[in-house]
């Protein structure tokens, strides 16, 4: 199991699965629970790769991606769990007034704070500034080292919230999207497949 790229074999293809996951969700999610899937079922060797958005499974050369759906999708899809959205920061901002937080914002989620300040009555404007970083694991950065109140997934700071470094003062609620499971074939023709999205299916529902 590792991160880089490499063409892979016709013979490999029997033995090894090829997924291509979004980078904040290997980042934070995905990477730790790899060794699982490896003690598990060591027949089968997972290639992580980094990607978003629309997949060209032929093309690179990708048997599964892991996706959020806020876009359009084209092939066979199995839903994995519903995305729950919440501010984190660390405990010491934990009471700050939302309005009074300098919000941290990522380029990929463009109107998380929009959507989530409509859902929850909220001022969808602060008062103290924002500011914006290019991927959403890095506004998570961010909020870990203080820098003000992000707008989290639920499984990307599950961790985090655990070991006390974030906090999620008003909790987490369904923003509409969903995790999925993207194949360019039908998961059923291929036994690998239908594996590894047993698994993932078991380790998001240990969250939600």
């Amino acid at each position: 199991m590792w991160i880089r790229e490499r063409s892979i074999t016709q013979n490999d293809q029997f033995k090894s699965l090829v997924v291509s996951c979004e980078p904040t969700i290997a980042m934070r999610w995905l990477i730790a629970r790899l060794g699982d899937f490896q003690q598990q079922h060591p027949e089968i060797v997972v290639h992580l790769f980094a990607g978003g958005g629309e997949v060209k499974f032929a093309e690179q050369g990708i048997d599964l991606a892991i996706r959020r759906n806020d876009f359009d999708i084209n092939c066979f899809v199995e839903p994995l769990a519903d995305e729950m959205i919440g501010p984190v920061c660390i405990p010491k901002l934990g009471n700050i007034i939302l309005t009074k937080a300098v919000r941290l914002h990522a380029k990929t989620r463009i109107n998380a704070w929009q959507n989530w300040c409509l859902q929850n009555n909220q001022a969808a404007e602060g008062q103290n500034g924002e500011r914006e970083f290019e991927h959403f694991y890095l506004s998570l950065e961010a909020a870990s080292a203080g820098l003000g109140v992000a707008i989290a997934s639920k499984f990307m700071v599950e961790q985090n919230l655990a070991d006390g470094r974030l906090v999620a003062p008003y909790g987490f609620c369904k923003d509409g999207s969903s995790y999925c499971l993207l194949s360019a074939t039908d998961f059923t023709l291929d036994e690998r497949k239908m594996i590894f999205l047993a698994w993932l299916k078991k380790q998001f529902k240990a969250i939600t």
